[in-house]
């Protein structure tokens, strides 16, 4: 006890606590895991990566040209993300499709429960912080698909814990630059970490606090922890092109501007009317530093749907700090309490259950219901009827199932939207919306086959042209081959 006599953290933390804190503790962890583990993943961003870390630990090395398509074979490419390549693929060969789904489940669990933390360390209640964390999951669930993205966001979530933990546990920072090491090499989302320090570190010189040299000098050490990649500083070029590439913000309905027709859109919307409604009724200004945090995280949550995410995760936070019951409690305060445990512990044991029968080895679905956008009677389709090279234009979305599950068909366009010119995507617009020039533009390109979705309108019209052939058909689309 401290000479005003205020218990220290320790002695607080050894206290006992109420037992429906436990429970209330379980839920940001366990909930995140069930929902996880029982919606399907998406092989449009995933896939690929599979393949692509096979190669690399195949090979040794990690690729500098693309092999994948025959529109912009042999181009120079930037694989950024090739640490979360290599981590799907060694998952996907110890376990396959089913332990991917099972990491995805315990990635967000991870990532929940450091919210919780950031949000008890910010001087939330356990109820408080609880429902903080299911509200930032509720309004970012539907960016939490299997891909590299899924693997920064835990490390993200633990470098929020540290900044929100400062005060009292000041060598958490260092949480900081090694998350941001593994970051610059997993998903472009490092310079969020680099942006978590900068904020710290104003908030400690708006607070008067003298640490924020120690905030600063962590902060610079996690500037230069993004460049230990491959390509070194460079790497915050590749992130710089990507963000600013007009072609992307047009095509990629995840970089447009927030979307209230878009249920991550809206929730997002929601989550901004809520927060201004109840700042409003507090009857007291929020603090500045808060205001910061909440408009640094805000405008780019309105400019690109892609950082609702990033928004869901911090706000929670801000927000507990903002009505924490003291400045920054130690996460563990507990009170006596003579409660029955019986209430929390049947609670946490059916989510335990839960979580456990969700697992997809005891379900033994089937590999091709555990993707979407991998539709398996094309893909044997494919296997069965096009020799190895054939130039084929494959429904985009689908495209990176193909490249691995068909590795030997060449594609036209796939998942980097990056690497890819105006023309080819003026060109695979033209046929996938049947666009004035279709024709023209599979001549251009000397398109042997398409895999079509069976929602194209062009699809009719290739049925009734002389020059293509229907060879397989079933409800998910069509494959056709040049006469």
């Amino acid at each position: 006890m401290d000479p005003n006599g205020i218990a220290s953290a320790e002695q607080m933390s050894r206290r006992p606590g109420r037992p429906i804190d436990t429970a209330w503790a379980a839920l940001p962890v366990l909930l995140p895991a069930f929902a996880l583990l029982l919606d399907r993943m998406r092989a449009v961003d995933l896939a690929y990566h599979v393949r692509l870390g096979a190669q690399i630990i195949d090979a040794g090395t990690i690729p500098s040209t693309d092999t994948f398509t025959f529109t912009v074979s042999g181009q120079p490419w930037v694989d950024q993300q090739w640490l979360a390549q290599v981590v799907f693929s060694t998952v996907h060969r110890m376990g396959g499709w089913d332990l991917l789904w099972t990491l995805r489940g315990a990635l967000g669990a991870v990532a929940f429960g450091f919210i919780y933390l950031a949000c008890r360390a910010r001087g939330a209640s356990p109820r408080a912080a609880s429902g903080l964390s299911m509200a930032g999951l509720t309004v970012g669930y539907f960016n939490l698909g299997m891909r590299p993205q899924m693997l920064a966001i835990p490390l993200f979530a633990a470098a929020l814990w540290a900044v929100a933990s400062r005060k009292h546990h000041p060598w958490r920072l260092a949480i900081l630059p090694a998350a941001a090491l593994v970051t610059a090499n997993v998903h472009g989302s490092f310079p969020l970490l680099v942006a978590l320090g900068v904020l710290a570190t104003l908030e400690d010189l708006i607070g008067r606090d003298a640490a924020w040299r120690r905030t600063a000098a962590w902060t610079g050490g996690t500037m230069l922890a993004t460049f230990v990649t491959p390509s070194g500083p460079a790497v915050w070029g590749y992130v710089v092109d990507i963000a600013t590439d007009p072609q992307i913000r047009a095509k990629i309905t995840e970089w447009e501007p927030l979307r209230l027709d878009d249920p991550s859109g809206a929730l997002a919307a929601a989550s901004v009317l809520a927060i201004a409604a109840w700042l409003a009724r507090r009857g007291r200004p929020a603090p500045w530093a808060s205001l910061i945090w909440l408009g640094a995280f805000l405008v780019p949550a309105l400019a690109t749907q892609r950082s609702i995410l990033w928004w869901a995760l911090v706000a929670p936070v801000v927000i507990a700090g903002i009505d924490g019951t003291t400045p920054d409690p130690p996460p563990t305060a507990r009170v006596t309490t003579n409660e029955s445990r019986m209430p929390a512990r049947v609670l946490v044991s059916t989510l335990i259950v839960a979580v456990i029968l969700a697992l997809p080895i005891w379900r033994a679905i089937p590999e091709d219901q555990i993707l979407d956008d991998a539709p398996p009677g094309l893909t044997a389709a494919i296997r069965e009827r096009l020799p190895a090279g054939t130039r084929t234009l494959i429904h985009q979305p689908w495209a990176s199932w193909f490249e691995y599950a068909t590795p030997d068909i060449p594609v036209f366009v796939d998942s980097r939207i990056e690497l890819y010119r105006a023309e080819v995507w003026d060109a695979y617009g033209s046929v996938a919306f049947a666009g004035a020039g279709w024709a023209e533009a599979l001549d251009e390109w000397d398109v042997e086959a398409i895999v079509a979705e069976a929602d194209w309108e062009l699809l009719p019209r290739l049925r009734q042209d002389p020059g293509w052939r229907v060879v397989a058909e079933d409800q998910d689309g069509a494959l056709l081959i040049r006469v």
